[in-house]
């Protein structure tokens, strides 16, 4: 599932924060991640995409309060 695809998906909650987005993202088998770097390695681009589309970035926790669980 793509990060946009999981932004789209209607929730009750509303627009899904980074964390979830991340945490969804890293229960799927994701083929050609950087081996010893994983999903953690892409972060950054899942970061960008999450907020070109996340009209509400501001209101919502960021990076900041991601704590790196990986």
């Amino acid at each position: 599932m793509e990060t946009q695809q999981i932004m789209l998906k209607p929730s009750e909650e509303g627009i899904p924060d980074l964390v979830h987005v991340m945490r969804t993202l890293s229960m799927e088998n994701i083929p050609n991640l950087p081996p010893g770097g994983g999903l953690a390695s892409k972060r950054s681009v899942i970061e960008a995409v999450y907020n070109r589309l996340n009209p509400h970035r501001d209101d919502d926790g960021g990076s900041a309060d991601l704590e790196d669980p990986w």
